[in-house]
């Protein structure tokens, strides 16, 4: 079933002590992985060869060390292997606010995906998917199309209108109702990171690792001075979804958004390996122009005020809007303008979560089932 010659896509796990969302994990990437079996018939070049890998941190949870004993002793034909982080350690001096759970999970990214390459010297990329984490129907074929494209926009840079990709990610952050776009073959290109189910290349891993920080690994990888202008790329209609409610952060953002995120059914699986590749989102020039046509062609409001109840006489099919939240955008003034919508509110390093040139756009079907809008931040 499995062909060495194939694109290697390893799925690496991360866990550390909620057996319940390891299990449940490990039941859908199983499910997924049989699915994509026994429904594979995208020509051999366009697949991908998964294996799975799980990487423990620490060894203070005997339940979760037996219950990867047990996997490793009656493997399937999909097992890769296991790591186990020995060596947990913190800093000698740690900053001030939160604990030292985010410590650990960094150490622990570094600890893994270091093992995980070491292991694989042939791999290219990596799926990483944390132990609280549940895949859609299509899931693998996206990310197989996704780690792909990823790996060849950053070995063969030569085209300008296709720079080097940063990531691929299966997470929107604004799939939320009321804002989810109803577009299952949509991909968003984004300034900003989204992680939560996403592919790494080996490129990008040797140039982060010797720098890999003490804490805080995904705003860190959202920083100017690592992202470098790089974009991500995810489904607008996310295809992983997150069960964690309990975790390091202590439910933060959980049953607002996390929960309420809205994760592809089984019926809006795409063919990514073809659908992927033609993307206009892989073109950073063509998904630019378009975006700020449709800005500068759009309604422009004052106010969200007659958005949020949907009673203007302008919202009619395909309109599309404009907030704008005038430089200097402090992130006060966003986060008043985003939380209406439901969107997420925050930024990281100045970035609105979603956002390209500092446009988030999101559908909005309290107006109308095909209203567009764009809030900007100048």
């Amino acid at each position: 079933s499995q062909n060495s010659s194939q694109f290697q896509l390893p799925i690496l796990v991360l866990t550390y002590n909620r057996l319940e969302y390891l299990s449940a994990t490990l039941e859908t990437i199983a499910l997924r992985l049989s699915q994509w079996l026994a429904t594979q018939s995208t020509p051999p070049s366009l697949t991908c060869n998964f294996s799975l890998w799980i990487s423990q941190d620490g060894t203070d949870f005997d339940q979760i060390t037996s219950y990867i004993d047990r996997l490793e002793r009656d493997p399937d034909a999909w097992w890769g292997g296991r790591f186990r982080n020995t060596k947990r350690a913190l800093p000698a001096k740690l900053s001030k606010g939160p604990g030292p759970a985010y410590y650990y999970i960094a150490s622990h990214y570094k600890f893994a995906l270091s093992s995980l390459f070491a292991s694989l010297p042939d791999a290219q990329a990596v799926l990483i998917v944390e132990e609280d984490m549940l895949l859609a129907h299509d899931a693998l074929s996206f990310f197989c199309a996704g780690a792909r494209e990823l790996v060849r926009s950053q070995s063969t840079a030569t085209d300008p209108h296709r720079p080097p990709l940063y990531a691929v990610s299966g997470w929107n952050d604004n799939a939320n109702p009321p804002t989810a776009r109803p577009r299952p073959d949509e991909l968003t290109r984004s300034d900003f990171f989204p992680g939560l189910g996403w592919v790494l290349s080996r490129p990008l891993w040797d140039e982060l690792a010797p720098k890999w920080p003490v804490a805080f690994w995904d705003d860190w990888m959202r920083e100017p001075a690592q992202r470098a202008g790089r974009h991500s790329i995810y489904p607008s209609v996310s295809r992983t979804h997150t069960v964690g409610r309990r975790g390091s952060s202590g439910g933060q953002f959980f049953d607002k958004y996390l929960a309420a995120n809205y994760y592809a059914t089984d019926e809006e699986a795409q063919p990514w390996h073809t659908l992927l590749p033609a993307s206009r989102a892989l073109n950073a020039t063509a998904t630019r122009h378009a975006l700020t046509h449709s800005v500068a062609t759009a309604t422009s409001l004052t106010t969200t005020e007659q958005l949020k109840t949907g009673a203007m006489a302008s919202c009619v099919e395909g309109a599309t809007f404009t907030v704008r939240c005038k430089a200097p955008c402090s992130e006060a003034t966003w986060r008043r303008l985003t939380l209406p919508f439901g969107l997420m509110t925050d930024m990281k390093a100045g970035v609105p979560r979603g956002s390209l040139d500092g446009v988030v756009t999101f559908g909005w079907p309290r107006c109308n089932k095909n209203v567009t809008v764009h809030l900007v931040k100048d």
